[in-house]
């Protein structure tokens, strides 16, 4: 713009800032181009209805913002889809996301852009006002005639001046915050885009980014650490570029994010552990810088430029690899214990908070993460004494939290975690963990296993590593862990540490099936814990071991103990539909039933250990398992689905109800399991094809019993023995009614299937309950 008294350059001077050039690093950015890409992106696969509904809401903001400017030399739309496609190779449907990614940065720098111009349009209109009026004052000053005139014309050109540099620091707020805002939306757009396998830095240039340069670099990461949240948001903006092909050393970081990384090695590296907390806590929102980099500069598969460790160096030739020295030495000193060090349970607290306020993504493999881990460990054992449950926070009075803190928040690095509990010296890890009692109940420490439930991708074989090695442990320790030194008593795991007991059983349950003997998909990773001859000869202790302890818990219990529910259900069920589809040799490929039968027996098993071989809690904790899972608590609906569930009108709550008293059973009338009844297996059976909607044979109406007594015509299932007519049974003995169900299964499955059904379950059900404790033997 051009301005007859008002300087330009005086006014940025004064301003302390310069609005244009804000602007104009906004303006060059070209939102149409990441528009089409997105729009190309979007369209390249099946798309979510959440993936469709963010695409389009950002798509609206886009076109309400856009001017239609800078729209020449788009980006090569199909080039990129097709390259990004090939990188992702199975996992392509994620296209439309990365769609819905980008068209969000489209919509954000276009909004940006047009507060840009509104911001500077106003600004401009203003100033060329104030000079204007400027130009009548000097004007008027030619035909005054007295000195008080000319003096009330200064002082008017003066405000006039003054109220030119007040809107342009108000131009200068008003664009930081502009730009300031776009970034924060264009950094967590990077991070989406780099998590989802994009490299964002393929639309750099027309996303509007400010490169980071060596010289930059310096600069901002010097400012975030004293504070200046702007140059913080450059810093992460860089950071949350990286893509876990860089973070895996598939890839090599680019010139922006090896300069940013080597300037905060740099720059951190004499910084004691209190400055680096300070640094954190003064940039609020974007306090995950300090966390990140320490993550980054300790990634042994990144390699970055060396800088001279002294704030004001400027980045060097020569090149450094991540790793634990690359750490500042605070940090270093703390994590070892070095003794020349004047580290406190303070500082290793702050480490762990700092550590915690990070970003989760980029804790793949770093050396900062196995070190605290290794502390922790060492730390815990060393305080441990033995023959003894210890409560830990007495031991160590001001790191009350401290380990629940490091164990929390490095255990994110699930690599590390499978190094440390698939490791030598895992049995001794373990065995600290269970033998202390912790201030939480364990909740933190259990942040260790209980990330096996739902591994992220690519995790699945370090989570069924992980999953294996406390499994096996659990249940070969079994017999101390149900009866821990308390005291001049004893109690179990359940009871001193419920979170860590609820831990394990979500850490679990996805491997009930490996546990009990099945081979399936993750068998690769977690094998059948039991060796092949207790399998054999159907002792089973570890699995025995395993159901024992995860009980000791009720709510630990009600999850672990559902999901075996869950699939004795779905066995059963399975049989039957084969069975009413008419599957050749149904009779002969019955091994969903054997499985359903181990399970049952296993169940009982651990609940009655569990409970002190009191058969009426160890019944209640089976009820309250089955409850959970069959009326829409943490399965029914959860991340544990009842398979079959709409199969029987009413959904899983009515499928659940038709076989509670086949997996259940009775309440008990002796303080030992007894052999299963020869009711019991014809009538799971049958149950199951109830359940499953299969038709039965051979049986009068006085045999169904409502699923839901209120709803008398609604799905039926078999009646139990007590529950059958009174003059039924005064005219028939029990035998009556075993007959009863046996001719019905034999008129559904065929005349050879009765004795074979009432063998399997029966057989691989007692085999299992003869010998409940085999840890004793």
């Amino acid at each position: 713009m051009q301005l007859r008294y008002i300087s330009i350059p005086g006014l940025v001077a004064a301003a302390g800032g310069d609005p244009w050039a804000i602007n104009q690093t906004l303006q060059v950015g070209r939102p149409a181009q990441i528009s089409a890409l997105a729009g190309a992106f979007h369209g390249a696969g099946k798309s979510t209805a959440e993936a469709d509904a963010t695409f389009g809401q950002a798509r609206r903001r886009f076109e309400a913002a856009w001017t239609h400017e800078n729209g020449d030399n788009p980006i090569n739309d199909s080039a990129e889809v097709q390259r990004t496609a090939q990188a992702l190779g199975a996992q392509s449907e994620r296209l439309p996301e990365i769609g819905a990614h980008l068209e969000e940065v489209a919509a954000a720098l276009a909004e940006a852009q047009k507060g840009g111009k509104a911001t500077i349009s106003a600004l401009e209109t203003s100033l060329h006002e104030l000079d204007d009026l400027i130009a009548q004052a000097v004007d008027m000053k030619q035909h005054v005639k007295t000195d008080e005139d000319r003096r009330a014309l200064d002082e008017f050109i003066d405000s006039c001046e003054n109220g030119a540099v007040d809107v342009t620091k108000r131009a200068v707020g008003g664009m930081h915050s502009i730009r300031d805002g776009y970034s924060q939306i264009l950094r967590s757009g990077q991070s989406n885009l780099a998590t989802e396998g994009f490299d964002p830095s393929r639309v750099r240039g027309a996303d509007g980014h400010e490169a980071e340069t060596p010289d930059t670099a310096e600069r901002d990461v010097h400012n975030a650490l004293g504070g200046d949240k702007g140059a913080a948001a450059r810093v992460n903006g860089v950071l949350a570029t990286l893509t876990p092909e860089q973070l895996s050393g598939n890839a090599p970081l680019n010139p922006e994010q090896a300069a940013v990384l080597s300037q905060l090695q740099a720059q951190e590296h004499g910084m004691t552990v209190p400055q680096l907390e300070t640094a954190e806590q003064r940039l609020g929102v974007e306090k995950n810088m300090v966390g990140d980099s320490l993550q980054l500069m300790s990634n042994p598969s990144l390699t970055f430029p060396g800088t001279p460790l002294k704030v004001g160096a400027k980045q060097g030739s020569d090149t450094r690899k991540g790793g634990f020295s690359q750490l500042p030495q605070s940090v270093q000193d703390t994590l070892t214990g070095n003794e020349s060090s004047r580290w406190s349970p303070g500082d290793m607290e702050s480490i762990a908070k700092i550590v915690g306020d990070g970003n989760p993504a980029l804790q793949h493999g770093t050396e900062l993460d196995k070190a605290m881990l290794d502390w922790g460990a060492r730390e815990l054992h060393e305080e441990l004494p033995h023959g003894q449950l210890v409560d830990h926070s007495l031991l160590h009075g001001d790191e009350r939290a401290v380990l629940g803190d490091v164990f929390r928040s490095a255990g994110r690095d699930h690599l590390r975690v499978t190094d440390l509990i698939t490791g030598g010296g895992h049995d001794q890890f373990l065995s600290d963990v269970t033998q202390n009692r912790w201030d939480d109940g364990g909740k933190a420490v259990g942040s260790l296993f209980s990330w096996t439930e739902n591994p992220s991708a690519g995790e699945a074989e370090i989570a069924g590593r992980t999953a294996h090695s406390y499994a096996t442990y659990l249940g070969r320790h079994a017999g101390e862990l149900l009866e821990l030194p308390n005291g001049f008593g004893t109690t179990s795991l359940g009871a001193a540490n419920p979170e860590l007991v609820q831990s394990f059983a979500h850490g679990l349950a996805p491997y009930i099936p490996n546990i009990a003997g099945e081979h399936n998909d993750l068998s690769r990773f977690f094998g059948t814990p039991d060796s092949a001859e207790n399998q054999e000869n159907d002792t089973w202790p570890v699995a025995k071991g395993i159901f024992s302890v995860l009980s000791t818990d009720k709510t630990a219990s009600d999850y672990f103990n559902g999901a075996a529910d869950r699939d004795i259900i779905e066995a059963d069920g399975r049989f039957a539909r084969d069975a009413g589809n008419h599957v050749p040799d149904v009779i002969n490929h019955d091994e969903g039933l054997k499985y359903a039968a181990r399970l049952k027996g296993l169940v009982d098993v651990g609940t009655l250990n569990a409970s002190n071989s009191d058969a009426m809690a160890a019944y209640n904790l089976k009820k309250s398992a089955y409850e959970v899972l069959t009326k829409g608590g943490s399965f029914g609906v959860g991340a544990l689905p009842v398979p079959g569930a709409g199969i029987v009108g009413g959904g899983a709550g009515l499928i659940g109800a038709a076989m509670e008293h086949d997996i259940v059973g009775a309440q008990p009338t002796t303080p030992s399991i007894a052999d299963m009844p020869h009711t019991m297996p014809p009538r799971l059976v049958l149950d199951g094809f109830l359940a499953s909607g299969q038709p039965l044979n051979g049986l009068g109406p006085e045999f169904y019993r409502p699923v839901d007594p209120q709803h008398p015509n609604g799905p039926m299932r078999i009646a139990t023995y007590a529950e059958m007519p009174q003059a039924w049974r005064d005219a028939n003995p029990i035998e009556s009614y075993d007959g009863a169900l046996s001719s019905a299964l034999s008129r559904t499955l065929g005349n050879d299937t009765v004795t074979r059904v009432d063998d399997d379950i029966a057989t691989y059900y007692n085999n299992i309950v003869h010998n409940p404790q085999p840890w004793k033997k």
